[in-house]
Order: C-alpha cells, then sequence, then structure tokens
C-alpha cells in the first residue's frame, strides 16, 4: 500500500462564532438588544413589555395563544394609551409588526426546531 500523508481538511480561516449570542434577543426592526420585558399598567390591564430605542413597542405573550390581544396591547403602548389612535390604525401601511418565540424566564429566543418555547413576543412599530 501507497504511505503517503494524508492531507488535513482545511474548513476556513473564520474563527468560531459564539453561539450564546444567537439566543439574546434583538430587535426585529433595529437588531439591537432590549431589555427583558417589566410590567406595565395600561388603562384597562395590566401587561408585560417594553419599548425598544428605535422606537418600536413590545409585548410578551407567555403562552402564545392570546396573539390578538397582545397585539392590541402593543399598538395601544404603541400609541402612548390612545386606543382610538390604536384601533384606526391600518397593518402594513401605518405600522409593521413581527413575532419571534420567546423564553420569558432565561430571556432568550428561540432559534431551533428543537427548543419548545410556547412564549411569543410581538414588535409593533410605526412607519414614517
Amino acid at each position: 500500500m501507497d504511505e503517503t500523508p494524508r492531507k488535513k481538511r482545511k474548513y476556513g480561516n473564520r474563527p468560531r462564532e459564539d453561539k450564546s449570542s444567537l439566543s439574546i434577543p434583538k430587535c426585529p426592526f433595529c437588531d439591537q438588544a432590549f431589555e427583558k420585558p417589566s410590567s406595565i399598567w395600561g388603562e384597562f390591564t395590566e401587561f408585560t413589555g417594553g419599548r425598544c430605542d428605535c422606537g418600536a413597542a413590545y409585548i410578551c405573550d407567555e403562552t402564545g395563544k392570546n396573539l390578538g390581544e397582545t397585539l392590541m396591547d402593543a399598538l395601544v403602548l404603541l400609541c402612548d394609551n390612545d386606543w382610538d389612535r390604536a384601533l384606526s390604525l391600518v397593518p402594513g401601511e401605518e405600522y409593521e409588526e413581527d413575532t419571534i418565540s420567546y423564553d420569558p424566564m432565561r430571556h432568550k429566543i428561540k432559534r431551533s426546531f428543537r427548543d419548545r418555547m410556547r412564549g411569543k413576543l410581538i414588535f409593533v412599530k410605526l412607519k414614517k
């Protein structure tokens, strides 16, 4: 048999990516990390959410089953508790929305199908 040395496989010159940074929650509109949602008292209810530096509002639905109510809470938060304005906004024309899977206990987002997270974060941002 031929005793020639095997060539080592080269997988590239890039350093390995830190996988912990993949689950850091970031705003879908500005790609900046945001704070963990906190309790906010609205005019009628209490909800868990916050605001991003880019002007987006986000609300957490821990069960993932009340997305309609969560979207309405996010719109009201975005409109500074003005229910009439929040109800009159037209989706796609006056505001953008995005939903991500979220674990409120660990403050992490879902990146793979193996993660079983029921919580959802709804982000809403007014268009200019």
